[in-house]
């Protein structure tokens, strides 16, 4: 059934590109699709090379009864997006040409692509600027303050949030890529297990009343970037 699946959305990805992008050098199928992973509700990622293409397009198409989520850029654009995603320090789609499976396009522009997504993802992400590690500091001694003080309506919802909030934190402090919703918990369990598991003991606790464990986490994550501090400057021109 995987085998059929996967046949199904090769077929679909070729007859997208044919009708949206007739001019493309390169295709790629990538994502759950890719790996035998996807599950009804799965969005088919496409990676796909057009010169026809100003810049790096990004879209979710309803094609053929399914989400196509499609990443459309000619071939030096494509390149910028990869060497952006170091300094931004998240990094989907190359992530994704890891694993991918070519649709259409020389063989040897596949493997150029692959290669350079490789070296982004082996390579890791950039270091926390200075500044970047102050904001940090103040997202989360702003955030205990208000876990502190949290009436009881208010304290389920701010418990959710201190959880997504932390989980982001460690990465970066860990120099991990950014991620979000499913792949954050996936991300910082990878990270560290022990440190995961705190964290979802402390979101149980939390959302009962107690908001010791969740505190404590949070004064752990500031000691590297220099303590409790909620001073700040912000200048714009």
């Amino acid at each position: 059934m995987q085998t059929e699946d996967k046949e199904r959305a090769l077929d679909l990805a070729a007859r997208f590109c044919n009708e949206r992008h007739p001019a493309c050098e390169a295709a790629f199928l990538c994502g759950s699709w890719a790996r035998g992973q996807q599950h009804d509700g799965s969005d088919i990622d496409l990676v796909i090379v057009d010169p026809a293409v100003a810049g790096q397009r990004f879209e979710g198409i309803w094609f053929m009864g399914h989400v196509l989520d499609t990443c459309v850029a000619e071939y030096n654009a494509l390149v910028r997006l990869f060497e952006e995603c170091v300094a931004y320090r998240s990094a989907p789609v190359p992530q994704q040409m890891m694993d991918c499976i070519q649709v259409r396009g020389s063989p040897d522009l596949g493997a150029k692509l692959k290669r350079l997504a490789a070296k982004v993802v082996v390579g890791g992400p950039a270091p926390l600027t200075d500044s970047e590690r102050r904001e940090l500091r103040w997202e989360i001694s702003t955030l205990m303050v208000e876990l502190r003080h949290a009436s009881a309506a208010d304290l389920f919802s701010l418990s959710a949030q201190c959880h997504v909030q932390l989980s982001r934190a460690w990465l970066a402090i860990a120099n991990a890529r950014r991620c979000e919703r499913k792949h954050l918990a996936r991300a910082v369990e990878n990270s560290n297990p022990e440190r995961s598991a705190r964290l979802d003991r402390a979101l149980l606790r939390c959302c009962a009343g107690d908001r010791d464990e969740m505190l404590r986490l949070a004064g752990e994550l500031l000691e590297p970037l220099g303590g409790f501090d909620r001073t700040y400057c912000e200048v714009y021109p």
